[in-house]
């Protein structure tokens, strides 16, 4: 059975598709620099105190990470244009 949306719904219907195709896109890059930091956490910069960021890939987020001896340690994923530092409070 075809559902036929109502003309009125489609723009919605639409509108909806596509932010559901942005949330997997960004997901997957996430998944994917988080994979990237595993195979060589020491590869990007220091920001600031032993934090590094590593930028995704078409989307205006990072990844916040520490070396911690042997183990990354992911402190967030974050809007680079919103709420600068909220997440430095978590590892207080």
């Amino acid at each position: 059975m075809t559902k036929h949306w109502p003309s009125s719904l489609r723009p919605v219907a639409i509108t909806i598709g596509r932010c559901l195709d942005w949330e997997t896109t960004l997901w997957t890059k996430v998944e994917a620099g988080i994979g990237i930091i595993l195979g060589g956490p020491a590869v990007w910069r220091v920001i600031e105190d032993d934090f590094r960021r590593y930028l995704i890939e078409r989307f205006p987020y990072g990844i916040y990470y520490t070396i911690e001896e042997d183990v990354s340690v992911i402190w967030a994923v974050k809007h680079l244009h919103r709420d600068l530092d909220y997440w430095q409070q978590r590892r207080r």
